[in-house]
C-alpha cells in the first residue's frame, strides 16, 4: 500500500464523518418556514419529503444520491461519489424553486423561508462533492507530478 493510498483511506473517514455531522444536525433544526405554521424539521422533511414527487417537488431527491454516495466513500470510490453528489446537489438545488410546500385541507402552505437546517443538509451535499472531487481528482495528480 503507498503512502497516497494510505493517505486516500484516512481522508475518506474525515470527509465522512464531516459530512455526517452536517447532516445529522440538519435533522434537528428546521428547514423550512411556513406561514402560519410551525416550522418544519429536517426530520419531518426527510421522513415525508418523498411526497413532494406528486407536486413536482424533487429537491428530497438528492437524499438517495447523498446517502448512496456517501456509502461509496467508505470504498473509496471518489469519482463516482463525486458524480453522485454533483447531480444530487443540482436536485438539492431546485428547492430554491419552492414556494408551496405541503398541503393541508385549506391548499398548499406558502413557505416563507429556509431555515439553518435546509443549509445545513445543502452544506453536507457541498463538502461530499468538493470532498469527492479532491480525494477523487486533485490529490491522485498532485501525487503523480510530486506536487504534494
Amino acid at each position: 500500500m503507498t503512502h497516497s493510498d494510505r493517505t486516500a483511506g484516512k481522508g475518506r473517514f474525515a470527509l465522512a464523518f464531516v459530512v455526517v455531522l452536517w447532516y445529522a444536525g440538519s435533522l434537528f433544526l428546521p428547514v423550512f418556514y411556513i406561514e402560519d405554521h410551525s416550522p418544519q424539521y429536517g426530520i419531518q422533511v426527510l421522513m415525508f419529503g418523498w411526497f413532494g414527487l406528486v407536486a413536482g417537488i424533487i429537491g428530497w431527491f438528492a437524499n438517495p444520491l447523498f446517502l448512496f454516495g456517501l456509502l461509496l466513500c467508505l470504498f473509496c470510490r471518489f469519482r463516482t461519489v463525486f458524480w453522485l453528489s454533483a447531480v444530487g446537489l443540482l436536485i438539492a438545488l431546485t428547492s430554491f424553486s419552492l414556494h408551496t410546500v405541503g398541503y393541508t385541507d385549506e391548499g398548499p402552505e406558502t413557505l416563507t423561508g429556509f431555515g439553518a437546517g435546509f443549509y445545513c443538509w445543502l452544506a453536507s451535499l457541498v463538502l461530499l462533492t468538493v470532498g469527492s472531487l479532491w480525494l477523487g481528482y486533485v490529490r491522485p495528480r498532485l501525487h503523480r507530478t510530486g506536487e504534494s
